[in-house]
């Protein structure tokens, strides 16, 4: 069988990438007449000490005054679940944020949950449906494909992969358009990813799309940043190619809320004892070897502190933590840092009424402000 490109291994070292929040067009007008008067609650992760390593600033070595068998780096999923796997043990959490959950985080407004971070997964291995059962998560599926606007026109179901999609006859175009959507998924069909990959890989998905209609390009334009974090640009072919081709055969998952509930109940679950041993608010800026182990230093409450550890679990993304961890092989560091990344800002505007339920994701494409919108709900409502 012909390996494929998952989500999950398209960005390997988390759980699932995200999806941005935001306002249709139509919606303007509600949000100008609800809103008026009240004052956005903005937030931000913090990386001034990130920076600080990145920049080389001179920060303090103080000498370790704790002492623990295990000291784990992030409280994102991965972190989380080194915890877990822990219970009982003599370990130390540490997390640079006020809360647990990296980039699966949520929040909540008048009983609703919304999503801050990650918002789905899917094509779990056994080793993840075994950890799943264990905490007891309740994943809903998410029903239907993604809808796409072009030209104002909205498309249920839009992308599935297949040339037969009756969505496309609903294009706003001629049939030469239409036609050359569906040559395009009829194409990726007959691919041989595995045969052409390194030819692929080397090429740009902007560069594979040039022969077919444009508007191909701008709905992958669309999708691609909040999904991958990239327009077809900066995407390989082998990568844009294996998520039109494959992803849309995936039975997608999320909670109400996105996926920062399920890090929350991680947290949740853990024995009061160990919850003790979890740090908030600590930016780890220097893991190194010592006489004894390895020494970890972290910025907590303003103050530089240190603890020795027999061993570290590194949770963090890996733009951080190879700068974090000294002595790693230059080779590794140069693989780390060639994975890539931006800012993406995610906005949720909470209404007092439904707005929209048309489909879990949306694409209004050629929008200037924005990429997609995900109505928080959606999973529990099923677009009901």
């Amino acid at each position: 069988m012909e390996p494929r490109l998952s989500r999950r291994s398209f960005i390997r070292w988390v759980i699932c990438a995200g999806a941005a929040a935001s306002m249709p067009a139509p919606l303007r007008a509600a949000l100008e007449k609800a809103g008026r008067g009240r004052t956005p609650r903005l937030s931000s992760e913090s990386f001034a000490v990130c920076h600080d390593v990145r920049d080389g600033t001179a920060l303090p070595d103080p000498a370790p005054t704790l002492k623990c068998d295990v000291i784990v780096v992030g409280g994102g999923p991965s972190g989380l679940a080194a915890a877990d796997r822990l219970a009982g043990a003599d370990f130390l959490l540490l997390e640079k944020e006020p809360v647990v959950g990296g980039n699966c985080t949520s929040d909540e407004w008048e009983g609703l949950r919304f999503g801050t971070g990650a918002a789905w997964c899917s094509l779990f291995t056994p080793e993840v449906e075994k950890l799943f059962k264990r905490w007891k998560f309740k994943l809903l599926p998410i029903q239907g494909y993604d809808a796409v606007s072009f030209d104002g026109v909205w498309i249920d179901d839009f992308w599935t992969g297949r040339p037969d999609n009756p969505a496309l006859d609903k294009l706003p175009y001629p049939e030469s358009v239409k036609g050359g959507f569906r040559k395009f998924a009829a194409d990726i069909q007959a691919l041989d990813l595995a045969k052409e990959k390194d030819r692929l890989d080397q090429l740009s998905f902007a560069a594979f799309l040039k022969d077919y209609p444009p508007q191909l390009a701008a709905f992958w334009d669309a999708f691609g940043p909040s999904n991958w974090g990239a327009k077809t640009g900066d995407t390989s072919a082998y990568a844009g190619l294996s998520c039109a081709r494959d992803w849309p055969k995936d039975q997608r998952y999320s909670f109400e809320g996105g996926l920062g509930v399920g890090a929350q109940r991680i947290y949740d679950q853990l024995p009061a004892s160990d919850k003790r041993r979890v740090r908030t608010g600590a930016a780890v800026y220097r893991v190194r070897r010592g006489s004894q182990g390895a020494v970890v230093s972290w910025f907590e409450g303003g103050k530089a502190r240190a603890a020795q550890a027999k061993a570290v679990v590194m949770a963090a993304p890996k733009y951080m933590a190879r700068r974090l961890v000294e002595g790693i092989p230059q080779a590794q560091s140069s693989a780390m840092a060639a994975m890539r990344y931006a800012p993406y800002l995610m906005v949720n505007l909470c209404f007092d009424r439904a707005v929209w339920d048309l489909a879990y994701d949306n694409y209004p494409v050629g929008a200037r402000a924005f990429t997609d919108f995900i109505p928080a709900d959606f999973v529990r409502v099923g677009g009901g």
